[in-house]
């Protein structure tokens, strides 16, 4: 049914598509759309959701940008906390580096806690 559409139809209804979904167009109507520049600069900036496990625990990390700034927010058990990220990466990376960010802070905490039961941080490292 697709493929009887015009061209610029096509393309109309492949921008309104995230880059997975519009590959996946392109091999159902069997037709090169847009060129690979085009969908590794809308990958680059596309809204981007994955789920880490950390100590037993899902980590969803959701990231997006708002006009130059990215944004990543950390939802873990029972709260969540966002991060700015001040350099100018790509929303994939971006959500790598928040998940990096999340587990130096859970260490951090989970060591001040031992060291408050009377564990000295020398024995834990």
């Amino acid at each position: 049914m697709l493929k009887a559409l015009p061209d610029d139809i096509q393309r109309h209804i492949g921008s309104f598509l995230m880059v997975q979904g519009c590959l996946n167009l392109e091999l159902s109507i069997e037709k090169r759309l847009f060129s690979m520049d085009h969908y590794k600069r809308l990958l680059y900036k596309e809204d981007y959701n994955h789920t880490y496990k950390f100590a037993k625990r899902d980590v969803f990390i959701e990231t997006c940008r708002l006009g130059q700034a990215v944004y990543s927010t950390v939802r873990v058990a029972l709260r969540h906390f966002v991060i700015r990220h001040k350099n100018n990466v790509s929303t994939r990376e971006a959500n790598r580096n928040a998940f990096e960010a999340m587990q130096a802070k859970e260490s951090k905490v989970l060591m001040r806690r031992l060291e408050m039961i009377g564990f000295n941080s020398e024995y834990l490292l």
